[in-house]
């Protein structure tokens, strides 16, 4: 039952960051990176109550295999600094692809 309850929790806080607007990237390391999002999550139904108006921060690992775009192009880790806005698309915590947006 713990097991089946984190994995759904996972799933719904991957899902929450699918659909949510860039994140600034907040810190930047060897190998990952920090990126800081605001919800503005509004319930109708009274299932996102817990997100309404908060703000959510994830570190991010990459891996060889993690891609870039820089504005649709091809990019890098280098692009990756403090300040930029992007959209990561992950497994778990580390990122798959990351796409650096205006």
């Amino acid at each position: 039952m713990r097991k089946y309850l984190s994995t759904t929790l996972v799933l719904i806080a991957s899902a929450v960051l699918a659909v949510a607007a860039p994140g600034t990237v907040t810190k930047v390391s060897g190998g990952s990176f920090t990126v800081h999002w605001v919800v503005n999550a509004v319930s109708k139904h009274g299932m996102a109550h817990a997100y309404t108006g908060n703000s959510r921060e994830y570190t991010f690992t990459v891996s060889p295999s993690t891609t870039y775009t820089v504005n649709g192009a091809k990019g890098s880790f280098a692009n990756i600094q403090k300040g930029v806005h992007v959209n990561v698309q992950h497994s778990g915590l580390v990122a798959t692809h990351v796409d650096v947006v205006p």
